[in-house]
């Protein structure tokens, strides 16, 4: 939340703030394959956010798109110059295919699949009807039912074809940061959210969560001062709590936070 505060764009707009690298004349960028000015007398410049390799390049995409209603993503710097052609380009096509228009959180699917719909009426752009998207911002798969009513199929925006409905459900197998968007006919309504989540993702927060309790535990008095073992103390509640509520993204996301990855490295527990 406090990142999302942060983002330069009010009011349906996200800027991305990360780990962050700046390289100058220690840039390679002609080997890289860029091409340069001719005369150009000063050395390259780069600075950009340091992003994951693979799918996890889609992680800061899609925890913005699942974490509010965003019409507008932007990044600093000079970003990713060459990105990953086979894996950004159906992201963004299934992101660009939602009409630009204001989108409602589903209350039933937040976390670690996020769903957000909207009821469209027609203009010289987009078709009416109920548009909706399933963003999944774990680095593990996820499988959502949604039960729908008023609709018998509902119809894929990037590829416009029909997909029929099991008993009233549409079945999607989301891989990590996936994003799926969908349209159904006037008077449709998503009416129930069923998330299954694997195991490995369960058992692998449970297991940070106890690290983090064990190691809060064993530290002596005065070893580190107050106001970060408040900050950390803090974030570890957040992480009990959203745990109890099988908010499994939100438990791991605060695990690895700011405050308490600082306490992780004062301790040498990491």
């Amino acid at each position: 939340p406090e990142y999302a505060k942060a983002g330069m764009g009010d009011p349906r707009a996200f800027a991305s703030y990360m780990m962050y690298l700046e390289l100058a004349s220690a840039w390679p960028a002609e080997k890289l394959g860029l091409k340069l000015p001719p005369k150009k007398t000063k050395p390259p410049y780069h600075c950009s956010a340091s992003l994951g390799a693979g799918r996890n390049s889609l992680e800061k995409f899609a925890c913005v798109v699942a974490d509010q209603d965003s019409a507008l993503l932007q990044d600093g710097g000079n970003a990713d110059c060459f990105g990953d052609p086979e894996i950004w380009r159906p992201w963004f096509a299934e992101y660009r295919a939602l009409p630009n228009k204001p989108f409602t959180s589903l209350k039933q699917a937040t976390d670690p699949v996020a769903v957000w719909f909207a009821d469209v009426k027609s203009d010289e752009k987009t078709q009416d009807g109920l548009y909706f998207y399933a963003v999944n911002r774990a680095r593990w798969p996820v499988s959502l039912d949604l039960t729908l009513a008023g609709c018998q199929n509902v119809t894929r925006l990037t590829s416009n074809q029909s997909v029929k409905l099991e008993n009233g459900q549409l079945k999607l197998d989301l891989q990590p940061y996936a994003i799926r968007a969908y349209r159904a006919a006037p008077g449709a309504a998503i009416t129930n959210a069923k998330t299954s989540i694997p195991k490995a993702m369960t058992d692998y927060i449970h297991r940070r969560i106890a690290f983090a309790q064990k190691l809060r535990e064993n530290i002596p008095d005065g070893a580190i001062a107050q106001g970060e073992l408040t900050a950390y103390d803090h974030a570890l509640a957040i992480a009990w709590t959203a745990l109890e509520n099988k908010a499994y993204w939100r438990a791991r996301s605060v695990l690895r936070s700011a405050p308490m990855m600082r306490v992780y490295e004062m301790t040498g527990q990491m």
